[in-house]
């Protein structure tokens, strides 16, 4: 007899397995109309549907009866009987395209992994019909784009996956060199971070023009503001159309940097207290840089056409050279740490938020964790790498060659810093 159980979670697969195969079903079905009934897909929603919860059913029934012999026999038919039904269509029609085969054959095998049940397997399969249906729906902007491509954006991209995929993963994560003051996976990441932007920035900068700075900036200063602030120095250089919508990109670069903060540090700390402290002072610095953001991206000149020309879709030279001045500030804070001890612990804050905000607090929450400092002097630590990684970034946009730019930098970023220490010393002492 079949348990309520095993009944309840037949039924459970069976709904996922309906209702990822209508997903997909939909969108060929919507596609065989939109293109051509006759060379149109091949397989429309009546006939996903079936293969996904057939993929469903021979694999719950496998695993229940403990016989795999119905899933080896289940999977051999779907795929001759999908093969065929290419192999036949493609005689008649002419029309060789195999998208939607393939995309027939992924559904099946989402359905069979549902009925392996549990909610990992069931998050799998909706996630391989989610991003399989995507991929099909978007294929007049994918054929789009692709036809603009150059040479030159490819070779980027090819580039970018060395940097990421083939070096990265092979690089030792070990401490070497002098001090054991280097790591090179450490030192590599800096490069991918700051190539990532790059690359990232030059797509959507080609999507939403200027615009895209902006959105370069936000994303970007969440995983790193130092890094994203000399990406974009580097790129607006000599383009001074473009000062309002980068002075707009540094002030939502520090903007993420701090959101991603204080997440973490809500996520990680122990402290309530600390919390507490520390909430109206990033509460102030989100509306100062937020309003400091919108002034200037309103006082941009509307007229102006001057649109942006990148080089090359992969700036490495920048990445390389972010990567040699975060290695010489690394190697700093170690000499330190060695010849000052723990007495040097402001210092090596100091020089880290030069760099790395997120770095400074991880520490600093790590030792109140373990309880070498206090909770006020985490707090001071905290507010110090918030403060110094804004007034820093009057150091990265140097590379502009611009006094009024670097003024706009500095003096926004230096009111915010005046107001984020008022407020932590007026309610430190309040409270």
């Amino acid at each position: 007899m079949i348990s309520s159980i095993a009944l309840g979670n037949f039924f459970e697969g069976f709904a996922i397995s309906l209702l990822i195969g209508l997903l997909l079903g939909i969108e060929r079905e919507h596609a065989r109309i939109k293109i051509n009934p006759i060379i149109g897909p091949i397989f429309g929603v009546r006939t996903i549907v079936l293969l996904t919860l057939t993929g469903f059913i021979i694999s719950y029934l496998s695993i229940y009866l403990g016989n795999f012999v119905i899933f080896y026999l289940g999977v051999a038919f779907v795929f001759i009987f999908t093969t065929s039904v290419y192999v036949v269509n493609a005689i008649k029609t002419g029309h060789t395209g195999a998208t939607t085969f393939i995309a027939a054959n992924l559904i099946f095998i989402a359905g069979t992994i549902v009925g392996l049940g549990g909610i990992n397997n069931y998050i799998i399969a909706i996630s391989i019909a989610i991003i399989t249906t995507l991929f099909l729906a978007s294929k007049r902007i994918l054929l789009k784009w692709t036809k603009k491509l150059t040479y030159e954006e490819i070779l980027a991209a090819l580039k970018f996956g060395v940097i990421a995929l083939v070096i990265y993963p092979i690089l030792p994560d070990i401490n070497m060199g002098p001090f054991n003051a280097f790591n090179p996976k450490q030192i590599w990441t800096i490069i991918f971070i700051v190539s990532g932007i790059s690359f990232v920035s030059y797509i959507l900068m080609k999507v939403f023009s200027k615009k895209g700075i902006l959105i370069t900036s936000l994303f970007g200063g969440a995983v790193s503001s130092s890094a994203t602030v000399y990406y974009i120095a580097n790129l607006i250089r000599n383009k001074k159309a473009l000062f309002s919508y980068a002075l707009s990109g540094v002030f939502l670069s520090q903007i993420g940097s701090f959101f991603s903060d204080f997440i973490l540090i809500i996520l990680i700390s122990r402290s309530v207290e600390l919390i507490k402290y520390l909430v109206m002072p990033y509460i102030v610095a989100f509306i100062c840089l937020f309003i400091f953001t919108l002034l200037f991206y309103k006082t941009k000149n509307i007229e102006n056409k001057e649109e942006i020309r990148i080089r090359s879709p992969f700036a490495l030279k920048p990445a390389f050279e972010f990567g040699l001045i975060y290695t010489l500030f690394v190697f700093l804070s170690t000499i330190l740490k060695v010849y000052v001890g723990k007495s040097s612990l402001l210092f090596i804050s100091v020089i880290t938020s030069l760099i790395s905000s997120t770095a400074v607090i991880m520490s600093s929450l790590s030792l109140l964790a373990n309880g070498t400092i206090t909770t006020q002097m985490c707090l001071f630590m905290i507010i110090i790498a918030c403060v110094i990684s804004m007034l820093v970034k009057v150091f990265w946009v140097q590379i502009v060659k611009n006094l009024e730019f670097s003024l706009k930098v500095l003096i926004p970023f230096s009111l915010t810093s005046i107001l984020v220490i008022a407020v932590s010393i007026i309610q430190f002492w309040i409270f």
